[in-house]
C-alpha cells in the first residue's frame, strides 16, 4: 500500500502563508515520508511557480503527483441563475 497527503490537509497554514507548496513538499517527503502528494489548484496560485519546475522538485524529493484537484463552484446558486 502506498501513501499520500493532501495539500488540502495543510491547508490552514497554506492560508495563513505560514507554509508554501515547496516547504509543504518537503515535508512530505521528509518528515511524514509519505509516497505521494495530492495538489489542489488554489495552492498552486503563489506568485512564481512553475509547473515544470515544481513536477521536477516533486519528483527529486521521492514522491509522485497522485492527483491534481480543481476547485470550481458548480454547486453554488449562481446570483445571475435567480
Amino acid at each position: 500500500m502506498k501513501l499520500g497527503c493532501s495539500s488540502w490537509s495543510y491547508h490552514r497554514a497554506f492560508e495563513t502563508h505560514k507554509l508554501n507548496i515547496k516547504k509543504w513538499i518537503s515535508i512530505c517527503a521528509d518528515d511524514l515520508m509519505v509516497d505521494g502528494v495530492e495538489l489542489l489548484d488554489f495552492h498552486l496560485n503563489e506568485p512564481g511557480v512553475d509547473f515544470k519546475e515544481l513536477k521536477n522538485f516533486i519528483v527529486t524529493k521521492g514522491l509522485t503527483i497522485s492527483s491534481i484537484s480543481v476547485s470550481n463552484n458548480f454547486g453554488y446558486k449562481s446570483m445571475y441563475n435567480e
